[in-house]
């Protein structure tokens, strides 16, 4: 696993050996008829839960990760096959099972299953404040040395956007996400931009004294991104900024069609791009028809807690509206010193545009732009199937911005 973890940057978590693959008379692989392998072939021995609370949550992660064998209390959920998807699917399940309203940044730093157990037994309403930085990994003295790279999801996006990256960087570098505040629908989002970005700059401060920084951000996150990195040299730090699938001068807006939908079926229509699924032609539904849409295609998911799932939805279409206004309205007028770097997708540039974007970005990098084609569309792009490209290629920047360190 070692070996293949440097190989690739998606390693599974356990070989099984059959005799033979169940085939289709067409030779196709039959996924369904494959077996399940023993928990015990996965983390070694199975150690029972300890408490009532433990027995119920490895209930739910058997089910949730379609285990045939028990869970052990020292499992870990994204070694089991958890991902962003199940990981708000399960916080979805503690709240409505243990009445409890966890945040989905929990799950990412108490990812064994007793770390968790312990949370949910000691969980206090005053936990839920709002944090601007969320780890995307446990604890771990491991990964305390590792580069930083902090990163800002697309309009109505959270930390959970993030995940499969920070798992596809392990070992290389370490994933910290700038939650949007209120996007768990407790309390109100940030309505004041300088505000919002002078919070944030100064939250990273705290967390990194010093740089190098790395600032990734997807869609309307590079802006966040830029901005930040703008008030970081002010303060001569060293900075890398990343924009993924996104442009700062608003030069591809003219060659935008009309936008015609509601901030509902926009939400709805990203929300059934990352669930893979389907519904009646956009454009047909009103405003309150796509709400009631989305609501229930994320509670049928089990995204939303049955609860508190209303007010979660009105939060996110709320952030979207406020996000997308900006990401509209964004022109970057003033130029980073650091490197800028586009790492795109094929469907959202075309090579026409790229001129455009070459054009426009060379001017807002003293030691220049670059940009790089990564698998998936807008919104898969950041998805476990496609997102190792992204990682391959961050990665590489980090490598080449310490080996030039050196040189100096």
């Amino acid at each position: 696993r070692g070996w293949v973890g440097d190989v690739f940057s998606g390693c599974p978590f356990v070989l099984w050996l059959l005799e033979r693959l169940p085939l289709t008379p067409n030779g196709k692989v039959v996924r369904k008829a494959l077996p399940e392998p023993e928990l015990a072939q996965v983390t070694g021995t199975y150690e029972a839960p300890r408490s009532p609370t433990e027995a119920c949550l490895a209930e739910l992660w058997q089910t949730l990760l379609h285990l045939n064998s028990p869970v052990s209390r020292d499992a870990h959920f994204f070694e089991l096959g958890g991902h962003s998807l199940l990981a708000m699917k399960l916080v979805a399940a503690i709240n409505d099972t243990f009445s409890k309203n966890l945040l989905i940044k929990t799950i990412f730093s108490n990812s064994y299953l007793y770390q968790l157990a312990e949370q949910i037994d000691n969980h206090h309403s005053k936990e839920n404040a709002w944090q601007p930085l969320v780890e995307m990994h446990s604890n771990d003295e491991s990964i305390k040395s590792l580069p930083i790279v902090y990163t800002v999801p697309g309009a109505g996006g959270s930390s959970a956007a993030y995940q499969a990256l920070a798992k596809a960087l392990e070992p290389y570098a370490k994933v910290v996400v700038l939650e949007p505040k209120g996007i768990a629908g407790d309390q109100a989002p940030h309505k004041n931009w300088a505000e919002m970005l002078d919070e944030y700059t100064e939250e990273i401060q705290r967390y990194q004294p010093n740089g190098p920084y790395w600032l990734c951000g997807h869609s309307y996150g590079a802006r966040v991104v830029f901005e930040i990195a703008l008030r970081l040299e002010t303060q001569n730090k060293e900075v890398n900024c990343i924009l993924l699938d996104a442009e700062l001068c608003g030069v591809m807006a003219e060659d935008m069609p009309e936008d015609t939908l509601s901030t509902e079926e926009k939400v709805l229509s990203v929300m059934q791009e990352f669930l893979d699924v389907t519904f009646a032609p956009f454009g047909s539904f009103s405003q309150e028809q796509a709400k009631v849409e989305l609501i229930q295609l994320m509670t049928n998911a089990g995204l939303i807690s049955q609860e508190r799932g209303t007010r979660q939805v009105e939060a996110i279409l709320e952030i979207y509206n406020i996000q997308e206004e900006i990401s509209i309205n964004y022109r970057a007028i003033q130029s980073i010193d650091g490197p800028l770097t586009l790492l795109y997708s094929k469907e959202s540039f075309s090579q026409e545009s790229l001129i455009k974007v070459h054009e426009s970005h060379g001017k807002l990098s003293q030691k220049g732009f670059s940009c790089y084609p990564v698998e998936g569309t807008h919104v898969s792009m950041l998805r476990p199937q496609h997102v190792h490209s992204i990682a391959s290629s961050v990665r590489d920047l980090i490598h080449a911005n310490s080996i030039g360190a050196i040189m100096e």
